[in-house]
């Protein structure tokens, strides 16, 4: 399979690849180029995913099977990105947070409690959990059943 990994070079990216490349996946990888890759056999790319032209340069017309994104800033920019990326892959995959649940969490609930409010249109990421729920949101308003928030 051919996999995209938004980010990919620290934390949980960077595990994503390391996983996908010892099980055969092609893997590209898209981040600002900061740190080196987490693997040397993936196609590495770099660009701002902030700024959308240079995100469709990086990605230019390519198709993946799946992507695995895992941004914490602006829900804007993976709504962003999963508008380009819409027809070009057939899965989304959003690691997102047990933050997204409103506070207090009561001990044992499970994905159907409630949530914080939030915008997949929103340009702020100061807010941590409503910038996850809005990153939900987006990945879910562009791919519908075919995301996943992990």
């Amino acid at each position: 399979m051919r996999l995209l990994v938004l980010g990919g070079t620290r934390f949980v990216g960077r595990c994503v690849v390391l996983e996908a490349v010892r099980r055969g996946h092609r893997v590209t990888t898209l981040n600002r180029g900061s740190a080196p890759p987490a693997a040397t056999a993936v196609d590495a790319r770099h660009a701002d995913r902030a700024d959308p032209s240079a995100l469709a340069e990086a990605l230019g017309d390519d198709r993946w099977g799946a992507v695995v994104d895992t941004w914490s800033g602006a829900p804007v920019v993976v709504r962003d990105a999963a508008r380009m990326l819409a027809g070009r892959v057939d899965h989304y995959g959003y690691v997102s947070s047990r933050s997204v649940y409103r506070w207090p969490i009561p001990s044992g609930v499970d994905e159907s409690a409630p949530v914080v409010d939030a915008s997949p249109d929103s340009t702020d990421g100061g807010d941590y959990a409503a910038a996850k729920r809005g990153a939900e949101l987006a990945a879910l308003e562009v791919f519908g059943e075919s995301a996943l928030l992990a």
